[in-house]
């Protein structure tokens, strides 16, 4: 049971729409115990306490002495380069696939996915929107009550920088300004229709892009946001047994 709840340390999404085909938001219900859902939403909530992978500053045995000082700045700017640039690895039900982010490009949007993904939170996800040629969608919480709490946190739009291009990963977001949240879609092609529309990548797949033109495509857009905001990965699991699933996504 400990392994099943650790398997499902899923965070939230939001809906959102590409100006050409906008999705609706959806409800906060769940079809998991209360108590399961209630220890969720503490450990994946902003708020919660969790640590990150990333290590404090100055935390080690040989920061003492004269050399503390010159020690804690050494690590404080290892740390800023290692968030500069960065590899992230998606282990999927097809295969795996490597995306490099680059917070120039994008920093509050970087910011944000770095956070959730060290939180676990797009393990055990589906990509629930597949359209070819197009995008393939993904960040809604398989566990409702998570996916409601971190839609009620959008962050600030970044401006666009770097261009839609095949294989850039990229914050979903409505019409609205400041609406992005948690999901995410992968470019298929080149879509610089969505530069002008406020849409900005943050990364680019730098290998297995192959694998990433194998996520299922047979739903395409069939699977209702409203019900997997209000069910969870139950209604995907029953309804569209075939989508590609999201194993995990780790920081390198």
């Amino acid at each position: 049971m400990m392994n099943d709840f650790r398997t499902c340390l899923l965070l939230c999404a939001l809906s959102f729409s590409l100006a050409c085909s906008q999705s609706s938001k959806g409800g906060a219900l769940t079809d998991v115990t209360d108590v399961v859902d209630a220890q969720r939403v503490h450990d994946l909530s902003p708020d919660s306490g969790v640590k990150s992978d990333v290590k404090d500053i100055g935390q080690g045995p040989d920061d003492v002495g004269q050399d503390t000082d010159l020690g804690r700045e050494s690590d404080a700017a290892d740390r800023m380069q290692n968030r500069e640039v960065y590899i992230v690895d998606f282990e999927t039900s097809v295969g795996s696939f490597a995306v490099e982010v680059h917070r120039a490009w994008a920093p509050i949007g970087a910011d944000h996915f770095r956070e959730l993904v060290e939180l676990g939170f797009y393990d055990d996800q589906r990509f629930f929107r597949v359209v070819p040629g197009f995008i393939a969608q993904f960040g809604i919480n398989g566990t409702p009550n998570v996916d409601a709490m971190w839609s009620s946190k959008p962050i600030l739009d970044d401006p666009v920088i770097e261009q839609n291009s095949r294989g850039t990963l990229v914050f979903a977001a409505t019409n609205a300004a400041n609406s992005r949240t948690s999901q995410l879609f992968i470019n298929f092609g080149n879509n610089s229709n969505l530069d002008g529309l406020g849409f900005a990548p943050f990364a680019k797949i730098i290998s297995g892009i192959e694998v990433a033109d194998m996520i299922n495509d047979e739903y395409g857009e069939e699977p209702s946001q409203i019900q997997i905001k209000t069910r969870g990965n139950l209604y995907l699991d029953n309804n569209f047994p075939n989508l590609t699933k999201i194993i995990s996504v780790k920081i390198r």
